[in-house]
């Protein structure tokens, strides 16, 4: 298989499988807190990556590498997936995929202030004033579809912690083995999410656990966790930023549908949100480079 086919299936899984799991940490949250679901999802996966890594005798971290992966974890797992699944608490799925949708626009700007990408021209200047008016549209109370704006601004503030995070994963050395490295990342992320929600007062009653929020979590393990976040994991290694910020497209997409079918009502704002947002990401991305990564540079 070449690598240019290799890399168009990794597209299709995260597409696919990222667009199902808002929809499917709204269920988990129907009998689990935020923090301890998500802590629980990724403790689980890299515990098993970690041990299928010693089945196959993958090369073990440096401890700046491991450094480097943990600090990638806080960013991506901690804060990117934690604050997401915070927020759902009080967010439909698919308007929480809708303002996960902005990242183009964080990713952009974080590129520009690290010296990395020509100022932002008329074009980009327009599609970040877009994806910001979606997803204030999405923020306004009153009728046609307004959300809680507590709740929407957690997963705003998720969403610039996981731009942060796939830069800082791209200009970090990390571990050799693409699996070791995810595993590190789940581990240190999801043991700090575990925390977090233990100092929040969270409990866990696995008795009270719904067959449907059980099915969700195991959901979120296997293909969430153990599949997507590896394959993306690679796919930072492969393509540039830029190119990885395309699931912007295709995620909420998935998710707004899958969100409907549930009975998650679409109003009048989260559908020109939609507009503004896929317009503004459109704007963004016609304007961006997409090609490699850079190479990751040795921590000092």
């Amino acid at each position: 298989m070449s690598l240019k086919t290799k890399i168009a299936l990794a597209f299709a899984i995260v597409y696919v499988v990222w667009g199902s799991t808002y929809l499917a940490i709204r269920v988990g949250l129907e009998s689990m807190p935020p923090f301890l679901m998500a802590g629980v999802r990724f403790v689980t996966a890299g515990g098993l990556l970690w041990a299928w890594c010693g089945i196959r005798r993958e090369p073990r971290p440096t401890f700046p590498q491991v450094r480097n992966a943990g600090l990638a974890g806080l960013l991506l797992v901690t804060l990117g997936n934690g604050l997401v699944t915070l927020g759902e608490a009080s967010v439909p799925s698919g308007i929480a995929a809708l303002i996960v949708a902005i990242g183009p626009v964080f990713t952009v700007l974080l590129l520009w202030a690290r010296g990395t990408q020509e100022r932002p021209g008329p074009s980009t200047v327009a599609g970040l004033a877009l994806g910001l008016a979606g997803v204030g549209t999405l923020m306004l109370g009153g009728e046609g579809g307004g959300v809680d704006p507590l709740g929407a601004g957690l997963i705003v503030a998720a969403t610039f912690a996981w731009s942060c995070g796939v830069l800082v994963s791209q200009a970090r050395e990390l571990p050799v083995s693409n699996l070791r490295s995810n595993a590190v990342q789940m581990l240190l992320g999801g043991a700090t999410m575990l925390a977090v929600g233990l100092l929040r007062g969270e409990t866990f009653r696995p008795e009270g656990v719904t067959l449907a929020s059980g099915l969700a979590l195991a959901y979120l393990i296997v293909f969430g966790a153990l599949l997507a976040y590896t394959v993306y994991a690679w796919l930072l290694r492969e393509v540039s930023a830029t190119a990885a910020g395309t699931t912007a497209y295709v995620n909420p997409a998935v998710a707004v549908v899958l969100g409907a079918l549930w009975g998650e009502p679409l109003g009048l704002k989260a559908v020109f949100a939609m507009a503004a947002i896929f317009g503004g990401v459109y704007l963004l991305k016609r304007k961006a480079t997409v090609g490699p990564p850079p190479r990751n540079q040795d921590d000092e």
